[in-house]
């Protein structure tokens, strides 16, 4: 547990980092800053993160997308979250990932992700990713 609290902590200092906001170092790249973490730390990581947003800072702005979220927002305003299980009960784990890979596009993830304005020192936090990916899998594990 302490080691997870420690690594979380080091998040704060990357996040802060002067050369990392500035993309300094990078070849022209985009920073980017990948938290790997285990299954049983989710509910920790997730208390970090919203306390991260929600606490202002005068070296970064922490912008959160969550990717699981995201998703269901898009098979809601396309009216299917409701029948993904009929979906899939009637037509197969192949035919309902198909529309699913249709419906929640690479560009509807974007679309949802954007945000205004853009300010120096925004550091975006994508999450959500493991139960995005789960939701995919759980159709081609079927198969």
């Amino acid at each position: 547990m302490a080691d997870i609290k420690q690594e979380l902590d080091r998040i704060k200092g990357r996040i802060s980092d002067a050369n990392f906001l500035a993309n300094k170092g990078l070849s022209n790249e985009v920073g980017i800053h990948v938290f790997k973490y285990e299954p049983q730390y989710e509910l920790i990581v997730r208390d970090y993160i919203e306390r991260l947003v929600n606490t202002p800072s005068d070296d970064y702005r922490v912008i959160e997308r969550d990717m699981y979220k995201i998703m269901l927002e898009i098979l809601e305003e396309k009216r299917v979250l409701g029948t993904v299980p009929s979906l899939e009960e009637k037509k197969g784990k192949d035919y309902l990932l198909a529309q699913l890979q249709k419906i929640a596009t690479q560009e509807a993830f974007l679309a949802k992700m954007k945000y205004e304005p853009h300010e120096r020192g925004d550091v975006l936090f994508l999450n959500g990713y493991r139960q995005s990916v789960s939701f995919y899998e759980v159709a081609q594990d079927a198969r």
